[in-house]
């Protein structure tokens, strides 16, 4: 069963497609759910956020209604139900499970209340849920609707603002720095420790990503290209500033350049892989960890900003109904992006009207 499938099967409940989850609020509690087919069988993950960590006897209770071969996984204030069905069967089976859930999230010895406050500004009186990230990490909560369409507004901004006014070399600088503030972690444990951890290449990077953010380097398929250049950089002079340390704790007078043309005469290629091969695997793992991040253009960021807003259900399962929310216009007194009423009022949510579009 395809997502726009079980959508549709959903509408009657007041479930809707957003992105790669569907999302619905069930008696106040919203949840969403992301699906993965598999051979014969499809399989469903339907996620709550709640108020507070589900209670042992609200556990036991739990799981004592559900049909055997459903897993529940807990992970502080969230509960994920894992089901797998044949696809016929599938919507039946997560419709029931979601009942029963909520029903014993209301009815069991300990009861939990709706989760009531706002994901972004943490005040309560909200009038509808919105995810809150992106992918099947995602979380759908309660959120106010100006609140989203706010973060939204200025979330495209920024990204349009850094579309025309991103620099790609002042990023790359950014980049080459964050990625050297990034070895600081392994070089403060040689100089205290007097040994050095592979994991610690991780950090490397995060931080020429940073680097390269804080410089205002545009995002796009250069930001990805100057993280993984940098993040080399910073690796390789790690190997040589370890061997230079090495140097200079036994007493030996060298420069850095005389380390690095004996490193390279005194070991061979093969010795060389095999000294960084701990650190190299942790560099890659951080860059595949932060690649997320990392491979975001500005069109990606607007089409985040998006889908937030069109993920937005009042907390009774229908539209959001109208409202009106005062905040800063985030495009600045010149109004490039926004007029002053359009950023002052929000009349509801409007799908056919993004917040913001970057031209091809």
């Amino acid at each position: 069963m395809t997502l726009e499938e079980f959508s549709r099967h959903g509408a009657a409940q007041g479930m809707r497609l957003a992105g790669s989850n569907i999302v619905g609020v069930q008696t106040g509690f919203p949840y969403n759910i992301s699906l993965k087919s598999g051979s014969g069988k499809d399989t469903a993950a339907i996620r709550f956020a709640l108020n507070q960590a589900l209670p042992g006897k609200d556990r036991k209770a739990l799981k004592g209604i559900v049909q055997k071969g459903i897993r529940i996984t807990y992970l502080q204030t969230q509960v994920l139900f894992t089901i797998t069905a044949a696809p016929e069967e599938l919507f039946h089976a997560v419709s029931s499970l979601i009942t029963q859930a909520v029903n014993c999230f209301q009815n069991s010895a300990k009861p939990i209340a709706a989760p009531h406050k706002c994901f972004i500004c943490n005040k309560p009186d909200c009038d509808s849920a919105a995810l809150n990230g992106d992918g099947v990490g995602a979380l759908y909560q309660p959120a106010h609707a100006s609140c989203v369409m706010e973060k939204s507004e200025k979330l495209a901004y920024k990204a349009q603002k850094n579309e025309q006014s991103g620099n790609v070399l002042l990023g790359f600088i950014g980049a080459i720095l964050g990625g050297f503030v990034g070895t600081l972690p392994n070089t403060a444990l040689i100089m205290l420790a007097e040994r050095h951890s592979a994991y610690l290449y991780f950090l490397i990077p995060l931080g020429a990503y940073f680097g390269y953010k804080l410089l205002r380097g545009r995002m796009g398929n250069f930001a990805r290209l100057s993280v993984i250049l940098s993040s080399f950089a910073a690796f390789a002079f790690m190997q040589f500033f370890i061997e230079y340390l090495d140097f200079i704790q036994l007493g030996y007078t060298v420069t850095f350049l005389e380390v690095v043309d004996w490193y390279f005469r005194a070991n061979s290629a093969g010795e060389i892989l095999r000294s960084i091969a701990y650190g190299g695997i942790a560099l890659l793992i951080g860059l595949i960890t932060s690649f997320s991040q990392i491979g975001k253009s500005n069109r990606d960021f607007i089409q985040q900003a998006n889908a937030n807003v069109d993920s937005l259900l009042s907390l009774h399962g229908e539209p959001p109904v109208p409202h009106t929310h005062s905040h800063t216009n985030p495009a600045g007194p010149d109004g490039n992006c926004f007029s002053e009423s359009a950023s002052n009022e929000h009349h509801g949510y409007d799908p056919e009207k993004p917040p913001m579009e970057i031209d091809p």
